[in-house]
């Protein structure tokens, strides 16, 4: 029989466990119970009893209990279940783990293409898997990723953290230095109408706020595979129009009451739509260059996203200001 560890590391064969009861067809039941309590035998695992050939193929299987409440005369084959639930040394440790649960058993045997028996795929192994794919389907389902494209925080070397990390939020400090240049060229529609100056941390807010929620519902929609980019897209989009339109009318009615301004109500409104709208296409935009060009989104995603969204706000922003204030005096 091949080594355990020569086989894939979640595979069931890196799970083998070889010293369990095996027993011929013929074996009578008080020579099974003498064998499982052999003290000498030190089993990996003792929950069932396998009933092979003389070419260690597997016939049948019998459960302890079942061996315990037998007549010392009868057979194996008398006793064992020959509807057999087993895997192959390469199958995936989670497929052998669901199969288990599936067929309400502790322990899967393994066989070869021949059905040479091999050994076990022990109670504490599927445990630990399921465990395991629990705890990884979790972070998937948060969109965090189990491949090379997700950088491992807790593993990872300092400096190595820092070269990943420090790029992007260098480059997000650049963008706000320009951000602030940006809101100096608007000078003149501030003076013009003050009270804006007021409303643009909560333009430029919800406009990231809503690229946010996008971005880590796209990342994880594309993990778990539950929708197509073809439809996400579409959708996406029209959920920042239809969430913008909710979110405007409140703040179109605060404006008007708090500042008694129609048109800096109707700026902030128009504006709050517009940018909410852009911030979901902004956040499905660059996940997605991010991911095919196996950028880590939780590194690049946000200082990257933030900063585009935050200078295409302002600049939706004043454009909006200016066409009202100027457009149409």
């Amino acid at each position: 029989m091949p080594e355990k560890l020569s086989y894939p590391k979640e595979s069931a064969g890196s799970h083998l466990l070889s010293r369990v009861p095996t027993v011929a067809p013929e074996t009578t039941a008080g020579e099974t119970k003498r064998l499982v309590l052999d003290p000498g035998a030190k089993w990996d695992e003792m929950t069932y009893v396998y009933v092979t050939d003389a070419q260690k193929k597997l016939l049948g299987v019998f459960s302890l209990r079942e061996l315990f409440a037998a007549r010392d005369v009868e057979k194996a084959e008398t006793l064992m279940q020959k509807n057999l639930v087993v895997a192959h040394p390469y199958t995936d440790q989670e497929h052998v783990a669901m199969r288990a649960i599936a067929h309400h058993i502790q322990a899967l045997p393994v066989v070869d293409k021949s059905g040479v028996f091999l050994g076990i795929v022990g109670v504490d192994a599927i445990l630990r898997t399921l465990h395991e794919e629990h705890t990884e389907d979790f972070l998937r389902s948060a969109g965090i990723l189990k491949t090379r494209v997700v950088t491992d925080i807790f593993n990872a070397r300092f400096g190595q953290l820092f070269r990943q990390r420090v790029p992007w939020l260098f480059f997000g400090l650049l963008g706000a230095m320009g951000a602030t240049l940006l809101v100096r060229s608007f000078e003149h529609v501030l003076m013009r109408e003050l009270s804006l100056a007021f409303f643009m941390p909560l333009i430029v807010y919800m406009a990231a706020a809503i690229g946010v929620q996008t971005q880590t519902l796209y990342v994880r929609s594309l993990v778990l595979g539950s929708s197509s980019v073809k439809k996400l897209f579409p959708r996406e989009l029209g959920m920042g129009l239809a969430i913008g339109l909710c979110c405007a009318g409140p703040l179109f009615l605060f404006a008007l009451v708090a500042f008694q301004s129609f048109t800096l109500a109707w700026i902030v409104g128009t504006a709050l739509i517009l940018t909410m709208f852009s911030g979901v296409a902004v956040a499905l935009v660059i996940t997605t260059v991010l991911m095919q060009t196996k950028k880590d989104p939780a590194l690049g995603g946000g200082p990257f996203a933030t900063i585009v969204q935050d200078i295409l706000s302002i600049i939706i922003y004043f454009a909006v200001a200016t066409a009202v204030l100027f457009g149409f005096s």
